[in-house]
C-alpha cells in the first residue's frame, strides 16, 4: 500500500479521533460562573488549533493520495 494512503488513514482516522476526544474532554465541565466558562473557552483554543492543523495535514495528504492514485490509474489504462 502506498505511503500516502496509510498516512492519510492514520491522520484522518485515529489522530482525528484523539483530537476530538481531547476536545470533548475539555468541554465536559458545563456550568459555573462566567469567569469559569471564559477560562474553559480560552483553554480550548489549543485543542481547536491542533484540530485545525490535523485537518489541514489530512487534506494535504488526501491531495497527494488522489494524485498518486490518478497517476497509477492513467498508467494502467495507457493514458500517459
Amino acid at each position: 500500500m502506498p505511503w500516502p494512503i496509510t498516512a492519510w488513514f492514520v491522520v484522518y482516522g485515529p489522530v482525528s479521533l484523539v483530537v476530538t476526544l481531547m476536545s470533548a474532554g475539555s468541554s465536559l465541565n458545563i456550568g459555573g460562573t462566567e469567569r469559569e466558562l471564559a477560562e474553559q473557552l480560552v483553554d480550548g483554543q489549543g485543542t481547536a488549533a491542533i484540530s485545525g492543523i490535523v485537518s489541514f495535514v489530512a487534506a494535504g495528504l488526501f491531495v497527494v493520495m488522489a494524485r498518486q492514485l490518478t497517476r497509477r490509474h492513467q498508467q494502467l489504462i495507457g493514458e500517459d
